[in-house]
């Protein structure tokens, strides 16, 4: 808050909810006067920026001529770093969503990502967020867990699923 003259000027940005006009606290994902569901039609910002910083990573790489293996060696190092330098955001919709944007990267049982370590990476920074924003809303929080626990696996259940993916491995540990 400051002063111009006698006059108070006051920054920021006061939420209301579109059902009754009750203020809203930070990060509400539910109004707390009437229960109405809050959802951001900018809640994917975030993601949207992810996958515009990878389009202009790919005419980068298209632009520089490279083809087959340095090309795709040049696409997984550049998507590693916008992987690896994208900030976090703050709004719990938005931390919610790229979490679920996420984790298909990065579960064993589908086809991982080629960059699946740097989106596991991201992936703990954003579920440490998330947790700290949903901190007061166990229901958020259970979801969270249960995305946690669907991408951790043992080394059992990874032989399973390449060998799945694989038949000559499974000729050849058969062999061993």
């Amino acid at each position: 808050m400051s002063q111009t003259g006698n006059a108070e000027v006051r920054k920021g940005t006061v939420s209301k909810c579109p059902s009754c006009g009750a203020a809203l606290a930070a990060f509400a994902s539910v109004c707390g006067a009437c229960g109405h569901e809050l959802s951001d039609v900018d809640a994917n910002r975030t993601i949207t920026s992810i996958v515009q910083r990878f389009e202009v990573v790919e005419r980068e790489v298209a632009d520089e001529g490279l083809r087959g293996g340095a090309r795709e060696r040049e696409l997984l190092k550049r998507k590693a770093r916008v992987i690896r330098d994208f900030p976090v955001p703050n709004v719990r919709e938005d931390l919610q969503q790229l979490l679920y944007y996420i984790q298909p990267k990065i579960v064993p049982s589908v086809k991982p990502d080629p960059n699946a370590e740097d989106w596991r990476a991201k992936f703990v920074e954003v579920l440490a967020r998330a947790r700290n924003a949903y901190r007061d809303d166990s229901a958020a929080l259970g979801r969270f867990d249960e995305l946690e626990r669907a991408i951790q696996s043992d080394v059992a259940t990874d032989l399973k699923i390449k060998a799945k993916r694989n038949p000559v491995l499974v000729a050849l540990l058969g062999g061993v």
